[in-house]
């Protein structure tokens, strides 16, 4: 499997970013890489949480240099914030310059 995001949609959670570390009975382990540990991750109902579709390919390389670990998790995790920020920053930057 390879890289999987997905934000917690539902709970105390909610809006929380996790790797998906594995699929059990239609729920989904996940993991942040301090609470919820790879050895043991939250289980989520299916429904209750949106899988992230475009994941950078930095962070697919990332993802395959080795067995998934905790510093990895959370490696990822705080890379592909840092993305989607600077992105979220770019696009105002060239909406802003659109409506001028």
């Amino acid at each position: 499997m390879g890289l999987v995001l997905a934000y917690s949609l539902s709970g105390h959670d909610k809006g929380t970013l996790y790797v998906v570390v594995g699929r059990k009975e239609g729920r989904y382990l996940l993991a942040d890489g301090k609470g919820k540990t790879v050895s043991s991750p939250k289980e989520k109902n299916s429904r209750h949480v949106q899988l992230v579709k475009k994941v950078p390919p930095s962070l697919e390389i990332l993802w395959g240099q080795g067995p998934v670990s905790d510093e990895t998790v959370k490696r990822a995790l705080k890379l592909y914030q840092k993305e989607a920020g600077s992105n979220k920053a770019d696009s105002n930057n060239s909406q802003n310059m659109i409506s001028d």
